[in-house]
């Protein structure tokens, strides 16, 4: 199906008021490894070869929690810095705006007679790897003309997951320019119809023997050549048979509409006046949004400005416009004994009017991994400071070395570092254990300047889960244990399990402060509870239970798809907890 995006168009004819730019943008280039599995690609000399690329970034420096855009080139024998590019008149237009931008320089554009097709996504997703490991969580990929089937390629065929969830997709939406529809069409138009089809046959052939395949060491000046395949064709076909079949043959996969059809992320299409050629490959099996241009076939020379408008425009109507950036700042408290913990804040402002969120992490987690990052700064572009705190439980080996009193104890002096920031109001928030910690905080202080609770993906009461987990009878030994180590002085060097003696009972034992649904009654404040339907440590009835024991008003969230870490709902989680605030706490 073949949308007409109205309201882009519409826009693009009044002259859309986009946001103002930024000073401008920052250049830097990136050698990266983009090999196959199991494969290096050596350099001639040594060394591998790389595949080259131009990060564009604002001149006020990246914004790592906003969308970043891989863009591709119109392949073969083109160059990401020629001005007719995408990869760079709407990559420097786009930075200025805000956007992280990758042009890349893959290669199949300086050295596609050598590389299979299907190769081409090796480059793609080395981009993706690098800009995820610097920080950034959600993706476009963009192409002009080629570069635009290599696109659809890699969204048709990757898996494109990110590196810390397995089930969310990198890439959120897909830019296609000038997208060429079957590659196939010009090797029939310089050869004629039957010379196609002998040229086709003669490669067959080639590879068949032996000689036409991707020569697997190529020295400097050493290359396929009459000599030793007779069937190499000139021009731009010059190429060894196996690559001219898998470019230009009958069963080439470089064919968008065989591939558009298979991509399931929200698309747009831009596409030059004239320009027949990408008019049908978004007709067959594509539902991706078309804006048109008044410009000379395949170019936007003189549309630079609306190509670029075009595409920040139809991004920020899908969610993936330009975002607050964030500012991370270290923060630190000293404990009673004297020891220093360190905490993170994320913010975009400094409305003191608004409730501080002090975010706990889960058992074995800290203050920048796992789930107090993602939610900090996702909540911190919905406009709320958050502080994720450090504290001597935080980690595995504090976990298994800390008591409970020192978590109550932790909590306080960061509510108290709250309240020396500007913060009245406090909002305690907790993942898993975090939130057993929080519900025992309020319950022993009575704290008044904590306001409200959130817990996402709350554990189930301590005691009784640690028994249900044990074979009969190795709960009660291990108490018993646990108890005389304490008796004898040696509560903190003996171990029961992965834990010390102290530890176990403070979280485990009978008597542990740790009964979720004991410690939510001892307290009345509005809160709020998120859980996923796929969460093996939460039962549904300890989902209920817990609901009926918390004494003030407590909104229920269950996300059908949800596991404990709940990442696969990372935007939606932000926005949920950001509403339930508003609602909350006007």
């Amino acid at each position: 199906m073949m949308r007409m995006a109205k309201s882009l168009l519409m826009a693009l004819a009044v002259g859309l008021a986009m946001p103002a730019l930024a000073a401008g943008f920052k250049l830097e280039v990136l050698q990266l490894p983009a090999d196959p599995p199991g494969h290096v690609r050596e350099a001639p000399g040594g060394g591998r070869v790389l595949a080259s690329g131009l990060l564009y970034t604002p001149a006020t420096g990246a914004n790592v929690h906003g969308p970043a855009i891989v863009m591709l080139d119109s392949g073969p024998g083109a160059h990401p810095l020629e001005a007719g590019q995408a990869t760079r008149f709407a990559a420097e237009r786009l930075a200025a705006r805000g956007y992280t931008v990758l042009s890349l320089y893959g290669f199949q554009e300086r050295g596609y007679p050598l590389i299979a097709f299907p190769d081409n996504i090796w480059s793609i997703k080395a981009a993706f790897d690098y800009l995820e490991m610097n920080g950034y969580e959600d993706f476009v990929l963009a192409g002009q003309s080629y570069g635009a089937i290599a696109a659809a390629q890699y969204l048709a065929t990757q898996p494109d997951q990110l590196l810390d969830n397995g089930g969310e997709k990198r890439v959120k939406a897909v830019v296609l320019i000038n997208p060429l529809t079957d590659v196939r069409a010009f090797p029939r138009i310089a050869f004629g119809p039957q010379g196609y089809d002998a040229k086709v046959a003669a490669a067959r052939a080639s590879v068949a023997s032996g000689r036409g395949l991707y020569p697997t060491n190529l020295e400097p000046g050493q290359g396929a050549s009459t000599a030793t395949d007779p069937w190499i064709a000139a021009g731009a076909f010059a190429q060894p048979a196996e690559a001219f079949l898998a470019y230009w043959g009958p069963e080439a996969q470089a064919r968008n509409m065989a591939l558009l059809g298979r991509i399931t992320v929200p698309g747009v299409a831009l596409i030059s006046g004239g320009d027949h050629a990408t008019s049908a490959s978004v007709k067959t099996g594509s539902s991706l949004d078309i804006v048109r241009f008044d410009t000379d076939a395949g170019r936007f020379t003189g549309a630079e400005d609306a190509a670029s408008n075009a595409i920040a425009t139809w991004l920020a109507s899908h969610g993936l416009g330009i975002r607050p950036k964030v500012t991370v700042t270290t923060l630190d408290v000293t404990t009673g004994g004297g020891r220093i913990l360190q905490g993170v804040e994320y913010a975009t402002g400094n409305d003191r009017h608004k409730p501080v969120i002090l975010l706990l992490s889960g058992r074995a987690a800290d203050s920048i991994q796992s789930s107090t990052h993602w939610i900090g700064w996702r909540l911190a572009q919905q406009g709320y400071t958050v502080i994720a705190p450090g504290m001597r439980i935080s980690g595995a080996t504090g976990f298994n070395s800390s008591t409970l009193a020192e978590v109550k104890e932790d909590v306080g002096h960061w509510v108290d570092k709250a309240q020396a920031l500007g913060w009245q109001r406090v909002v305690l928030a907790g993942h898993s254990n975090g939130g057993i910690w929080l519900s025992n905080y309020i319950a022993k202080t009575q704290d008044k300047r904590v306001v409200g609770t959130i817990y996402i993906a709350p554990t189930r009461d301590s005691p009784s889960y640690a028994r249900d987990h044990e074979p009969p009878g190795r709960y009660d030994a291990e108490v018993a244990e646990a108890r005389a180590a304490v008796a004898d002085g040696r509560g903190m060097d003996d171990v029961i399990g992965l834990m010390s003696a102290q530890a176990f009972l403070d979280n485990n034992g009978p008597d542990a402060d740790t009964v979720h649904t004991a410690r939510v009654r001892e307290f009345s404040l509005p809160g709020l509870s998120i859980t996923g339907n796929r969460d093996g440590l939460m039962t549904p009835d300890f989902v209920k239970d817990f609901s009926a024991a918390y004494k003030g008003k407590l909104d229920t969230i269950r996300y059908d798809n949800g596991t404990h870490g709940l990442r696969e709902n990372k935007d939606r989680l932000a926005a949920d907890v950001a509403n339930w605030m508003r609602k909350r706490f006007p």
